[in-house]
């Protein structure tokens, strides 16, 4: 698959990066609908949100709109680029959720949240890459162009990707834990360093050990 738009397709799912008693509603609709169907349906839960909560991070709430808008890609057990799920299970969903909370927390912490001019640098960086991709007559740039033609008018257009405040917080977040893992890479012994199933073992190690120390409530049954 074309490196650009993985990279785009791992942004997007990451910010949209997004219920156990609406499980049924999604089931045969969502599995049959296409990838830009299925973002939109997505992006339509999460701007729905009712402010109802699936876990609390040390005094911060984790929003089940996010959850919501997960199952649309999970009951078809393929995400935006048609490629399958790295979660087994929405509690697993969940519990990477609190971990990218519990990470960007710690982030914070330790004085690596970037700043609101280099947020909107990459913002800018990212939209440019993405509408010089989908000017492109490819096949994957219209798959492309279709998903976002689904989403035209919200906050998770390309169009907005410099000027949402949406966007521009989950690409925050992003670079926050991007840093932080690099920072937390740069002290693993060589060994570690250079395998990857090793580093991620450390980093979900690390997770786990903030995870210890923090107040968390799962609230999802």
């Amino acid at each position: 698959m074309n490196r650009m738009r993985t990279s785009a397709l791992i942004v997007t799912v990451a910010v949209v990066s997004v219920l156990l008693f609406r499980w049924q509603m999604w089931g045969e609709s969502a599995a049959t609908a296409s990838p830009a169907q299925r973002f939109a349906d997505a992006v339509a839960e999460l701007s729905a949100d009712d402010g109802a909560v699936v876990a609390v991070v040390d005094g911060v709430a984790v929003p089940e709109a996010k959850v919501r808008a997960f199952l649309v890609f999970y009951s078809a057990r393929t995400g935006v680029a048609g490629s399958e799920l790295p979660w087994a299970s929405i509690a697993e969903y969940v519990d990477m959720l609190i971990e990218n909370e519990l990470m960007f927390q710690e982030a914070d912490r330790r004085g690596l949240v970037p700043s609101d001019e280099d947020v909107l640098s990459q913002a800018r960086m990212q939209k440019e890459g993405l509408l010089e991709f989908m000017r492109q007559d490819t096949g994957d740039a219209r798959e492309l162009r279709a998903l976002f033609d689904q989403v035209r008018g919200t906050p998770y257009h390309v169009d907005v990707y410099d000027s949402s405040p949406v966007m521009l917080d989950g690409m925050r977040r992003t670079m926050a834990i991007g840093l932080l893992r690099n920072e937390l890479m740069q002290a693993f012994p060589d060994e570690v360093r250079n395998d990857p199933a090793k580093r991620e073992a450390s980093f979900r190690a690390y997770a786990a050990e903030l995870r210890a120390a923090a107040d968390v409530n799962v609230l999802l049954k």
